[in-house]
């Protein structure tokens, strides 16, 4: 795991809310990146969907198709949309993923309950059936027996 993440099943983390299995590790950028910054973050083919924060706050989030054609030094704000489907951070898990469409690709932007602080991302494997989980979170040593 020496990228930071580790898998849990779907099935044993059902019944927790979003907000223990979440992932937090810089998958986000600033209202005032740019597009260059946003190309860097898809660098990695893990990310498939980078939020937006205008300081705490949600702004929208953009994929990759987003950015083509776009110049590097625009700013990522101009190109951040509401698309990407979003839940609440404490939604239970398996109440999270029943509103995910296939079509809606393997993220969720978790928000707080206010619904528009950002939380992290739920980040669901492309097995559908294990989620992706920051190893640092107190969730995964638990899993571990840690």
């Amino acid at each position: 795991m020496g990228d930071g993440t580790f898998h849990a099943t779907v099935g044993d983390v059902a019944a927790l809310p979003v907000s223990e299995v979440v992932t937090v590790r810089g998958k986000e950028l600033a209202a005032d990146a740019t597009v260059a910054e946003g190309r860097a973050l898809f660098a990695s083919s893990s990310v498939q969907l980078v939020p937006v924060l205008d300081g705490g706050r949600y702004a929208g989030a953009v994929t990759r198709d987003d950015l083509a054609g776009v110049a590097d030094d625009a700013p990522i704000a101009a190109l951040a949309h509401d698309g990407p489907p979003t839940t609440t951070a404490s939604t239970p898990v398996h109440q999270a993923l029943a509103g995910l469409s296939p079509d809606d690709g393997l993220r969720l932007v978790v928000l707080g309950d206010d619904e528009s602080t950002y939380v992290g991302l739920l980040c669901l494997h492309r097995d559908r059936e294990r989620l992706c989980i920051d190893a640092e979170c107190h969730v995964a040593a638990q899993l571990r027996g840690g």
